[in-house]
């Protein structure tokens, strides 16, 4: 007679009020999933929501998503990333009246400075070596604005190019979740200067990565800046409407500015200047 398998192990968040859960139906996979959002891990409860199940399939395992074809994945790895990035939707669509800006965030002479631009720009170079130099970080890509000019942090790992962990001298073995076929690296903040709950924004900075020259900033107007938050906002957060007084007043008494840099190491000091 064949044993029953085994029940699936259930992973429950807390996200801001919202309650959601990855039911794994391969053990072997639960100290990886774990290392993902510690921050926000509770026991499992009743009422959670958008369940995420992992299961094992021929050659690899299936990450799927309720209303979504699953995901198929080969190694390790791959569910952490897919587990990583449902999780991440899922706790922004259950917070739609939050203000979401696709933005890095660290705290830098006791407020938060949010870090704006496009894919490549460096928010998450900045960031991490911002917490490398001992800075508290509120996010990576994603930060929560909430009324009154405050940044609110969203904690989850740090993915980062293994070259920006070299020039920092992090042993790309050392972080969570390696392997050495993988072309990303997970760099956990309480590693460097740890994790900030939130901060109320003292400074915006519109980042322009450059293939040469010399950091420098160049000031720009609270109006320029509050832009910019406006065309940094995610779909899954507040409409811009609803979201426009909210991040004017988080610019109102900012210091705003563009930060030209090829490395950002290089940037780190040049904040440490011209910033009071």
């Amino acid at each position: 007679m064949l044993s029953p398998a085994a029940p699936p192990a259930v992973l429950a968040y807390a996200f801001r009020g919202a309650l959601v859960e990855v039911m794994v139906h391969a053990p072997e996979l639960l100290p990886s999933l774990r290392l993902l959002f510690p921050a926000y891990e509770v026991a499992p409860a009743p009422g959670s929501a958008v369940a995420i199940s992992v299961k094992r399939s021929d050659g690899g395992w299936r990450v799927g998503v309720k209303g979504a074809p699953p995901h198929g994945c080969a190694t390790v790895i791959e569910v952490a990333e897919a587990v990583e990035f449902s999780l991440t939707h899922a706790f922004l669509r259950l917070n739609q009246e939050a203000v979401q800006v696709h933005a890095s965030g660290a705290v830098f002479r006791g407020g938060a400075m949010l870090l704006l631009g496009g894919e490549g720009s460096g928010k998450t170079s900045l960031a991490f070596w911002l917490s490398r130099t001992g800075h508290r970080v509120l996010a990576d890509d994603v930060t929560i604005v909430a009324p009154g000019g405050r940044a609110l942090a969203f904690k989850r790992l740090f993915k980062v190019d293994p070259a920006v962990l070299a020039d920092a001298g992090v042993p790309v073995e050392s972080t969570r979740l390696w392997e050495p076929a993988a072309t990303t690296a997970w760099y956990d903040p309480d590693e460097g200067g740890g994790w900030a709950d939130e901060a109320r924004v003292t400074s915006v900075a519109i980042l322009r990565r450059e293939a040469r020259g010399m950091a420098r900033a160049r000031s720009v107007s609270r109006a320029a800046a509050l832009n910019a938050l406006l065309h940094s906002l995610l779909a899954t957060g507040a409409t811009r409407a609803a979201a426009f007084e909210v991040l004017a007043q988080a610019v109102r008494e900012a210091v705003t500015f563009e930060l030209h840099f090829p490395g950002a190491a290089a940037a780190v000091k040049v904040l440490e200047t011209i910033l009071p």
